[in-house]
């Protein structure tokens, strides 16, 4: 009767471990996965969608801050009031995936290093909480960037790169360099 009751608490230990063993062997792949991050120009959530073993079409949607680009120059504006609305798609390629399995690192929260293209159309606005209209502004970059697990769901990205904004209102473009700072949460 003893080795009985010792076998059924053996059987119930792994089945409670059984399912953290399985997760904790898929931690060198990446995976598709919802988002919600933010940065100091806005808030936005999405989804990375895995093509291949370490490239990602990034797809989303947020608020935050409009451009205005004349000649020359550019405006950046964020109000907590109104914010912009804004979608963003991207691609990045994650080019160190064998050398952080191979240093023991993880690729939780699909970490690494990475370089992409991100194309964002900012909506604009004509509302009178600005001082000068808000335009409709693509902006579109190619970047380097690095990815990494913070606590839990939580990591940080930043992107360093150059960036064209093109203003279809005022029929302006500028070529500026870009940083992106995120923090954000997978699902």
């Amino acid at each position: 009767m003893k080795i009985y009751k010792k076998m059924k608490k053996l059987i119930v230990l792994l089945m409670l471990l059984l399912p953290l063993l399985m997760t904790a062997q898929k931690e060198n792949e990446y995976k598709s996965r919802f988002y919600i991050q933010t940065s100091f120009l806005g808030v936005d959530a999405g989804r990375d969608f895995l093509i291949g073993e370490n490239i990602f079409v990034q797809t989303g949607m947020g608020i935050g801050a409009g451009y205005d680009v004349w000649n020359n120059s550019m405006s950046v504006v964020f109000t907590f009031k109104k914010p912009i609305p804004y979608l963003r798609g991207g691609l990045d390629w994650y080019y160190n995936k064998n050398k952080r399995i191979e240093k023991n690192r993880t690729l939780d929260n699909n970490s690494g290093n990475y370089v992409g293209f991100q194309a964002k159309y900012s909506f604009g606005t004509d509302s009178e909480e600005y001082m000068n209209s808000l335009n409709s502004v693509l902006v579109s970059e190619v970047h380097w960037g690095i990815k990494r697990k913070l606590v839990g769901p939580m990591y940080y990205k930043v992107q360093l790169g150059v960036g064209h904004f093109n203003d279809y209102d005022a029929k302006c473009s500028e070529v500026y360099p870009v940083v992106g700072v995120f923090l954000g949460a997978t699902f």
